[in-house]
């Protein structure tokens, strides 16, 4: 039952290698019994004998006779599993195993004939005394007579929970590594995409102004408004790309001062104005107009603002609305501020809602429409909010549009006195 996973195959073959020699010390053990029998005749300490060279082994030995009934067990064996000596010695061996497939002779079948240097060997489960179940490899051979009549059978088990955990973490540290440079590979050709398309039009714009001499004002007009459009895009892609890589690598610059909330997002409004009067979109800001005093950098917060709406503005169908609330919250017994930002567009898929923060990540609805964009708005919001000790989340209902909101503390006295 050994795995076949690449990443555990050293460790694995180390551990067979150890058990191996373990096991080879047990039969060394039982020959010396039965030499100390031949020269003694005594029979009484072969038992004893072999208990105390078992004893001291921090593995878990438990011997079998024939009937796969336990006669003995090390302290070991009690140590971790949790049960006293009589409460294992009389029982079946298969009551503190599981996953092994077939009955114990069918194993010691096994090793006789098929096994490596005579041992079955395989990962299965011990159950401990409170119902527990550990990781263990069990390497398990036979016990002959002076006769070398198979009179039993002698288990190695080695507790490998915390390697299957670390085999596990390993796994799932290559998945989500490959994920990434899945992610990363569609990220550049998106990227490569989204820098190609803007530049081949403002290119092809800028030949036709120079060359033309028959175009109107009003065309002139038309062509540069789509020039600066196009050059406006590019500056916020390659804006993305530098604010992830000084996020990752600590050389953001954060411009911290206590500042009004309110103002900052009805700054972020005004920004996206001509995107909301393009699609023929409402947008509504809600809520009083008390102040909320918090403490961070005004124009990263706006940054995430204006991501927000840009996004609620590209999934929202023509002459939609846009809701934007602000009102206050608490968690911890700390004040907060939240701001919200509902559209009416539709929704997002249940498997893209976790992840739809992560780097790289593009969203998409459920007709697998993707706005253009690099994928790292959201998760760039994110490290900006977090990094003020706020949260960002989303709630989403497909077909019926999503709220994307922010929290952040309140500024406190301490934080006035501090900024003093």
């Amino acid at each position: 039952m050994a795995t076949n996973n690449p990443e555990s195959s050293m460790v694995e073959n180390e551990n067979d290698r150890q058990v191996i020699e373990e096991l080879n010390e047990l039969r060394n053990l039982v020959a010396a019994v039965k030499s100390q029998r031949e020269l003694t005749g005594t029979k009484g300490g072969d038992l004893i004998f072999l208990s105390n060279a078992l004893e001291s082994l921090s593995e878990m030995i438990i011997i079998t006779d024939l009937n796969h009934t336990i006669i003995y067990v090390n302290a070991a064996s009690v140590d971790i599993l949790g049960y006293t000596p009589e409460e294992m010695i009389g029982k079946k061996a298969a009551e503190f195993f599981e996953g092994i497939q077939g009955n114990p002779p069918n194993l010691v079948e096994e090793a006789s004939r098929d096994g490596v240097n005579g041992v079955w060997k395989g990962d299965i489960f011990n159950r401990k005394k409170d119902g527990t179940l550990i990781n263990v490899h069990l390497a398990l051979t036979w016990l002959s007579d002076e006769n070398n009549i198979t009179i039993g059978t002698v288990g190695v088990t080695t507790d490998i929970t915390s390697r299957k955990r670390m085999e596990k973490e390993l796994l799932e540290a290559n998945r989500s590594l490959k994920e990434l440079d899945r992610l990363k590979s569609d990220f550049l050709t998106s990227t490569s995409h989204e820098f190609r398309t803007p530049l081949t039009s403002i290119t092809s714009f800028v030949d036709i102004l120079l060359n033309g001499d028959e175009e109107d004002e009003t065309t002139r007009r038309e062509f540069l408004t789509i020039i600066k459009e196009d050059t406006e895009r590019l500056t916020r892609l390659v804006n993305n790309v530098l604010d992830i890589t000084r996020i990752e690598t600590g050389s953001i610059i954060w411009n911290d001062t206590i500042f009004n909330l309110r103002d900052e997002v009805e700054k972020a409004i005004r920004s996206v104005n001509g995107l909301t009067r393009k699609n023929e979109i409402t947008l509504e800001l809600n809520g009083d107009e008390d102040p909320y005093p918090v403490l961070a950098d005004p124009d990263r917060i706006r940054q995430v603002a204006v991501n927000l709406l840009s996004n609620a503005i590209a999934f929202s169908p023509p002459q939609g609305r846009i809701s934007v609330d602000i009102f206050p919250g608490k968690k911890d017994g700390r004040k907060k501020v939240v701001v919200s930002v509902t559209d009416r567009g539709p929704g997002i898929m249940a498997e893209w809602r976790d992840k739809i923060f992560d780097k790289f990540v593009r969203i998409t609805d459920d007709k697998n429409t993707r706005p253009g964009g690099t994928g790292l708005g959201l998760s760039i919001c994110r490290e900006i909010i977090t990094h003020y000790d706020g949260e960002i989340r989303v709630e989403s209902t497909s077909g019926e549009g999503s709220t994307f909101s922010f929290s952040l503390p309140i500024a406190s006295l301490q934080d006035n006195l501090r900024r003093k």
